[in-house]
């Protein structure tokens, strides 16, 4: 257990492209030493060659695109498309195969900057790219990553990156649906055996994609009950043996359909921000604030992610994803956030913005949203800075004259540590705790917790720790926002 504790810790100070990257670089490691043990069947040589084209490809393009589109280029997604897109083509060794993989690299990196909707692009990459190239003629996926020797690995590699991505019941319900088809498909075919559901898990590439790109948040939908449903027509279409006409049904393909499915539920565009101001708050917490166009939409409680590129960045990246602490439908967009003593670069090249600045927002998401019944009883439970939904749902209700019945609960390591929530407490019923929070201190606060629906924001061993707890309690309803690393 302490080893697991140790990866999460990891994994939580870890971007999400970054984990997915680390995860499909060591994915590719272990392909390349089961090539010269013998147990895969393409030639050691040939593989590595494959994939320096396919990076030196990628990466190539991506830098003249973004000089072409005046935007700053962004190498860890070309990297990661790059070993996607290692694991789908067959690295035979032969010409034919290193030129598939060099016009696989160079269509995804240009889908990247072409085929986008609301300033972002529509399409996972490496899904797209093989997807065109077939609907041509000129090669075909062979999702060589699908073999038994491989899934010992994509198993652990996998649940990190859904572990950091937060997208289990996604990758889950996907996994489910395409196990039920292929019985399904078997049973009717008559060909169903007791191996039949073995065979699915160890040579088809339902576990790679499912992990490594379903999940892609570029590409899925913002809400949870949105992605869900998407990921179970992509689960038929990919099963479904479907052929119309020349064109037949791929598991790329239906990734794709599903692609463009999520696009439709895109509220909120790829959109630039500018800085307006900044200002410490109580603690080690900053405010930083920024004008806010017109459309740009989101729901009290969503998060964004906000791209700042800066030289020599650590394993945090360039992109960090921020929970909004303002109001929808305001002149401004504000969040609020940590500057520790060791801050990333990230937080550091935030710091040295300059006013009147702007900024990218990739993309907006998230579930931490109230329910529409007013009437239904709230629980807020917030750790440090993981008040910063609270304060939008509170801007909110503020803002749309609503009453609900809230009770509030904010622990903070001191007292002096607290952001002032003062002028909310016409809304809710506040409390400031120092410490930490257990069963004894929530029931000190609240003793009807199961007739509540449950919010709780902080760092993510706070949040389990408090997930735990309410739910002994009784509760039924829990939501779960966190904050990972600074």
């Amino acid at each position: 257990m302490r080893h697991v504790a140790s990866v999460k810790a990891y994994i939580d100070q870890t971007t999400m492209y970054r984990t997915v990257l680390y995860s499909l670089m060591a994915l590719t490691v272990w392909s390349l030493v089961f090539s010269v043990v013998g147990v895969i069947n393409f030639f050691v040589v040939a593989m590595v060659m494959q994939l320096i084209i396919l990076l030196a490809v990628g990466y190539c393009a991506d830098r003249l695109l973004a000089w072409v589109y005046k935007t700053k280029p962004n190498p860890e997604s070309v990297f990661v498309t790059s070993f996607i897109l290692y694991f789908l083509l067959l690295p035979t060794g032969s010409v034919q195969s290193f030129v598939l993989a060099g016009l696989a690299a160079l269509l995804a990196a240009v889908s990247k900057y072409l085929l986008v909707w609301r300033g972002r692009h529509v399409f996972n990459p490496a899904a797209i790219s093989v997807v065109l190239l077939g609907l041509a003629g000129i090669g075909y996926a062979g999702w060589w990553v699908a073999t038994p020797w491989l899934l010992p690995v994509v198993l652990p590699l996998g649940m990190a990156v859904l572990y950091k991505t937060r997208r289990l019941d996604m990758a889950g319900i996907y996994v489910a649906v395409s196990f039920a088809m292929v019985a399904l498909l078997a049973i009717v075919n008559s060909t169903f055996t007791a191996t039949s559901l073995w065979i699915a898990i160890t040579s088809y590439p339902i576990l790679f994609l499912a992990f490594f790109m379903l999940t892609e948040p570029q590409t899925t939908a913002p809400r949870r009950r949105q992605r869900n449903f998407i990921a179970v027509g992509i689960a038929v279409l990919a099963h479904s043996q479907l052929v119309i006409g020349p064109i037949g049904m791929t598991p790329e393909l239906a990734l794709v359909i599903g692609n463009i499915a999520s696009a439709v539920y895109l509220s909120g565009r790829s959109t630039r921000l500018t800085l307006q101001s900044r200002r410490k708050l109580a603690g080690d917490q900053v405010e930083y604030v920024f004008s806010a166009p017109k459309s740009m939409q989101f729901n009290a409680g969503q998060y964004m992610e906000l791209h700042i590129p800066h030289a020599k960045p650590d394993n945090r990246g360039v992109r960090r994803m921020f929970t909004i602490a303002s109001a929808p439908n305001t002149a401004t967009v504000s969040i609020i956030t940590r500057r520790p003593r060791q801050a990333s670069t990230y937080k550091r090249a935030l710091e040295r913005v300059n006013i009147g600045s702007s900024l990218r927002v990739t993309g907006i998401w998230g579930d931490f949203v109230l329910p529409t019944n007013v009437n239904q009883k709230l629980l807020f439970i917030a750790g440090g800075v993981g008040v910063t939904p609270f304060l939008s749902h509170l801007e909110w209700l503020l803002q749309t004259k609503q009453q609900r019945d809230i009770i509030f609960v904010y622990a903070v390591a001191r007292k002096s540590d607290a952001i002032d929530i003062k002028k909310y407490q016409r809304l809710a019923s506040i409390h400031v705790h120092e410490g930490v929070l257990d069963r004894q201190t929530i029931m000190q606060y609240t003793d009807d917790v199961a007739e509540r629906q449950v919010y709780v924001s902080g760092p993510p061993a706070m949040v389990d720790g408090t997930v735990r707890t309410v739910r002994e309690l009784g509760a039924r309803s829990i939501h779960r926002d966190f904050f990972g690393g600074y």
